[in-house]
């Protein structure tokens, strides 16, 4: 026999759930696409092997020329060595070499970061109007 007096309720959430939902999934989507699986281990709703993605992430990154590689180049622009060793290579002076690389990793810096932005206001916006 069943009880007539069983009835299921469904009600809203607290309030700005949805948004702090979304928020955190925003946050996830450009940390993602800063360096692949930060995101996913920050914000690891998916159960996503972490590890596994970070490391990927690094090497992509790295030959992806995303934000690893940007700051790769803006590091090599202060090594001696490594300024010498593009000279040798390359007949390129020491100052104009760490000049270029210096350039050259602060712009994929900002273009990734523009991109990271641009993918977390993305992912907001679709996950507000999935609810």
């Amino acid at each position: 026999m069943v009880a007539a007096n069983n009835v299921a309720t469904i009600s809203a959430g607290p309030p700005g759930a949805k948004e702090a939902y979304c928020k955190d999934k925003s946050n996830q989507a450009a940390l993602n696409t800063l360096l692949p699986g930060l995101g996913d281990s920050i914000y690891n709703y998916d159960n996503v092997d972490v590890v596994q993605k970070l490391t990927s992430g690094v090497l992509d990154s790295l030959f992806g020329f995303g934000t690893a590689a940007g700051q790769a180049m803006s590091w090599t622009s202060g090594s001696d060595m490594a300024l010498t060793n593009i000279r040798s290579a390359t007949g390129l002076p020491k100052t104009l070499a760490s000049k270029v690389l210096n350039f050259a990793g602060g712009a994929l810096t900002v273009i990734k970061g523009v991109q990271a932005l641009a993918k977390a206001q993305e992912e907001y916006k679709a996950c507000m109007a999935s609810f």
